[in-house]
Formats: C-alpha cells, structure tokens, sequence
C-alpha cells in the first residue's frame, strides 16, 4: 500500500488522536482558542476518492476555552443555545481533487441555520500499525462568518470586536478521522483526522 492508497470502506473514528478545536479573535488585539470534546464522524471512502462521504456531529455543550465562565456563557442563548441545538452537523455533498489534496463540499448545520462550506483537505498518509490496522490521517479547515449562523452576542463590545474561530478535529483510524475552525465575522473551520481500520475488517 503506497503512502495514498486509501482502502474503501467504512472507517470508525479514533478520539485519542482526533480533535475539534477553534480560535476566535477577541477584540481585534488576541485570540481566544478553545476546542469541542465531544463529537463523531462517520466517514466512508469510495474505490474513487471523490465518491467518498463524510457525516460530523459536534456536541455543542462540550465547548472548552479554558474559561469555565465563558464557556457557560456560550452554552447559552447568546451563542450556541445548548438547550435548543445541542448539536451542530455537517454532511459532505461533494469532494474534488486528488493525490495528498481536496476540496470537500458541504452543508454545515449551526443552530437552526444551514449554508454551504468548503474544507480544505490535506492527506497525512496511510500506514499499518503493529496491531494489524490500517491507519489514515486528515487535516481539513474551512473559514466562515459565525454571524452568518446566528452567533451573535447583542452587547456595546460586539460592536468593536471582530471574532475569528478554528475548529479542528484530529483523527486516527484503525480506519478513523478530525478538525479546526476560525473566525473573524470569520471562522477558520478545520478537522483533521486519523481513521483506523482492523485488519481485514473493512466494511464497504
């Protein structure tokens, strides 16, 4: 198996090695940084690459900016309303490139608001571990515009500061995956991901 050859099949998800983590820009002069702890992907990869699907679902209450007052903050009505959308979801509607790059096309899901994104896909590579796994790993990122998903704080500060966040999980497969977003009235959204996959269980 070359560096690139990714097998087909279902790929289930290793959180030791996968992360979602964001950076905001906080009043134009420092950035706040931060992460979603809890999340799944379900990634399904075709005999042509671009065929290939990818589900994500963050638990939006998971949220960890190392502030335990801010986060709660955020949990709230203010930003993510946790009670009323305890998820956020992206669903890929189409993938282009090649090689060790691509361009996944999808509907990101944030609150009660859904638009269109484009992550950036880089391919780390693929590999067995000692274990008989095969192993692939993703970085991918993304910008948005958090106001365009309703997260939008009404208070005097809002009006001065600009905000830019990351989100990014980090994965690892026995077939497995991750990513990063961000923002300014933009977001730099990313995953990047390793996938596992037990030897000779692959399910297509």
């Amino acid at each position: 198996m070359s560096n690139l050859d990714i097998p087909a099949g279902r790929w289930q998800l290793d959180p030791a090695h996968s992360s979602v983590m964001f950076s905001v820009r906080h009043m134009m002069v420092s950035k706040v940084r931060g992460r979603f702890a809890s999340f799944t992907v379900d990634l399904v990869t075709a005999e042509a690459p671009q065929r290939s699907t990818v589900t994500a679902t963050v638990d939006t209450a998971s949220i960890d900016t190392h502030d335990a007052k801010r986060d709660e903050h955020l949990r709230t009505n203010d930003f993510f309303d946790i009670e009323n959308y305890p998820t956020m979801t992206f669903r890929s509607t189409g993938i282009e490139g090649g090689g060790e790059s691509y361009q996944l096309r999808g509907d990101l899901t944030i609150k009660d608001v859904t638009k269109p994104v484009t992550f950036d896909v880089a391919v780390g590579g693929v590999g067995a571990d000692p274990w008989g796994n095969t192993k692939v790993g993703f970085t991918a990122s993304t910008s948005i515009n958090r106001k365009d998903f309703g997260l939008e704080y009404n208070s005097a500060l809002e009006t001065a500061a600009c905000s830019s966040a990351t989100r990014s999980p980090s994965t690892s497969t026995s077939r497995r995956p991750s990513s990063r977003s961000r923002r300014t009235p933009e977001e730099n959204v990313g995953q990047r991901s390793r996938w596992a996959r037990s030897a000779g269980s692959s399910s297509p």
